[in-house]
């Protein structure tokens, strides 16, 4: 899915260059977490069309008038450090959203509600005094015409988003309203199996998707299967660099079977093959394992996770350990968390700090290295030829060293701050793999590190205290800890901060995972349950525990009431009261 994902953006790409066109392509994979995100898809790629923003005539940019964007490929030669009137006015993400703002003529609470909250985008202005948050279809429409002006000038935008079964679902409803009113938007979506992974998609417009828009040629869906034999047979000729007609029998079933037909995993066993020298020419002429030439040949891998594993065993200690702590982290995750945890499991002192990141730093090397880590690069890219070269490494890293000159405090003080960088598991399967041999003690004792860490940062970051996605990762990690107090209070605040904008459905998705924690205690406990939650653990619960979860519950009916969905309501109202009868 993927790879197919990677091959035909890059076959459009191309195809649109060969013109003499102006291709922007964005690409996105979303996270398991994502669907807890509100707008979590436009997060990152709108940081990055701001960044593309230029106003023409500096002298106008001063002006309350509204403005005129475009996007240019001079915009990296504007120092965003200089004194100029122009750097001053669009110096900042929040800055360029605000122009963006007035041009759309959004009230004025967007700048807030929707730049700073949904967004994510810093800024030091005074917050919006609104007596109440702008209507939720009003954001994506905003958001929608937002990312249309934004590339308009494009004679293509093409939108690559693989992993859409985690997509949020205020996202689908933007990327809906892209497609209904774009003239230039080319969408590609890659996704597992709808029919057993659920998307949060409209569903009227996957309706209309179906019926409507395949009958216009708008929209068309290519279903994968599994590799046959014959499949199979061509990718190990292909990898190993040998004739179709030269492969064992047995080699070839060998190593179908362990794939189980999965071209990715397929992948691995052949590089594992290749790497360990593995292949040999049997007595009757023919490529087989060296593992036994006379007898049915075996790989040694009765799964890609043992294969997997084999490969984890190999590396150093302190490798595997900090792969570890990638894998709580999750599918992707920032250098600069990683390091700030590192240095909270190992107690390392500020003398050390430096020595400790060039560890960590050689360690994602070696993961690069065999293929279990990938950077991130940015969502979103432009045609080269026609948009200019990207800025230069010693200019990325005098503004990363001026922002520490700055703020010497906090996060910005750290020795990587000014080379932070997205790191991102190249497979899902590796993360699993490695999650699957920790204790579950280790990953809830690390899962604790990395909330310590991530909420020490909104406490110092002043400007990340209303940062929903910042708030929501810090609940994940504390309900993943095991910690309910935590969990449960931050779930109810962030819970009603989404309510408040509108999001019910998603606050019911925190809430949830509240309580699904407490569901997954003890599961063969045979102890009455009350609301889903065993009698037994309700009898380990004092006041306070008692009291934050009754609070979950009447928050969730308030939710569902608030969605119209009355049964949900009253089951969510009734687990309450048997709570505190039983309490």
């Amino acid at each position: 899915k993927s790879s197919l994902m990677v091959q035909a953006t890059e076959t459009v790409r191309a195809m649109v260059k060969k013109m003499k066109k102006r291709v922007i392509v964005t690409r996105y994979i979303s996270n398991e977490g994502d669907s807890r995100i509100p707008f979590s898809l436009f997060r990152s790629i709108f940081k990055d069309l701001l960044r593309q923003i230029k106003h023409d005539d500096e002298g106008s940019v001063a002006s309350s008038r509204p403005v005129d964007f475009e996007i240019d490929e001079e915009w990296d030669n504007l120092s965003l450090q200089s004194n100029s009137t122009m750097s001053s006015v669009m110096s900042t993400d929040a800055t360029r959203f605000r122009f963006i703002c007035e041009e759309l003529n959004a009230p004025p609470e967007f700048a807030e509600v929707v730049g700073k909250r949904l967004l994510g985008l810093k800024s030091t202005a005074a917050p919006s005094t609104a007596s109440k948050p702008p209507d939720l279809n009003k954001i994506v429409n905003f958001i929608a015409d937002a990312f249309i002006r934004c590339t308009k000038h494009a004679d293509l935008v093409l939108l690559a988003l693989d992993d859409v079964h985690w997509m949020d679902e205020m996202s689908w409803k933007v990327v809906q309203a892209i497609f209904e009113r774009s003239e230039n938007v080319l969408t590609f979506c890659g996704s597992r199996p709808p029919s057993t992974n659920h998307l949060a998609v409209d569903e009227k417009f996957w309706s209309e998707l179906h019926g409507a828009y395949k009958e216009e040629g708008r929209y068309m869906e290519i279903n994968l299967g599994l590799f046959s034999e014959t499949d199979a047979q061509e990718m190990i000729a292909y990898h190993l660099d040998i004739s179709v007609d030269k492969i064992d029998g047995s080699f070839l079933r060998n190593v179908f079977t362990s794939s189980g037909g999965m071209p990715h995993y397929l992948s691995y066993v052949l590089e594992t093959i290749k790497r360990n020298d593995l292949t040999v020419e049997l007595d009757n002429g023919l490529i087989g394992l060296k593992s036994s030439e006379s007898a049915e040949s075996k790989l040694g891998f009765k799964s890609v996770n043992d294969l997997l594993l084999y490969r984890l065993d190999a590396l150093d200690s302190s490798v595997r350990t900090t792969l570890h702590l990638a894998a709580v982290l999750g599918t992707e995750f920032d250098l600069l968390d990683a390091a700030l945890t590192y240095e909270e499991m190992f107690d390392v002192i500020d003398s050390d700090r430096f020595q400790s990141a060039m560890e960590l730093c050689a360690h994602f090397d070696v993961a690069e290295k065999e293929g279990i880590l990938e950077q991130v690069v940015s969502s979103t890219k432009h045609d080269q030829d026609e948009f200019g070269d990207p800025a230069d490494e010693e200019g990325n890293l005098c503004t990363g060293l001026e922002d520490v000159f700055i703020s010497p405090s906090g996060r910005k003080s750290h020795p990587l701050y000014s080379d932070n960088r997205r790191y991102r598991f190249t497979h899902d399967s590796w993360k699993t793999s490695i999650l699957s041999v920790m204790l579950d003690g280790r990953k809830e004792e690390m899962h604790e590190q990395i909330a310590t860490v991530l909420e020490r940062e909104i406490v110092e970051e002043t400007e990340s205290k209303d940062d929903l996605e910042l708030q929501i990762h810090v609940f994940k990690h504390w309900n993943l800890s095991g910690n309910f107090i935590k969990a449960a209070e931050l779930a109810l605040m962030i819970g009603g901060q989404l309510m408040i904008l509108g999001l019910n459905s998603q606050a019911i998705l925190l809430y949830d995972d509240v309580l699904n924690a407490l569901e997954q205690i003890s599961p063969f406990d045979s102890a009455k349950k009350l609301g889903g939650i065993r009698s037994s653990i309700i009898d380990t619960f004092d006041t306070n525990h008692l009291e934050l979860l009754i609070k979950v519950y009447i928050s969730m009916g308030k939710a569902c009431c608030n969605m119209g969905l009355g049964e949900g309501a009253r089951d969510a109202y009734q687990s309450a009261l048997d709570i505190l009868d039983y309490a």
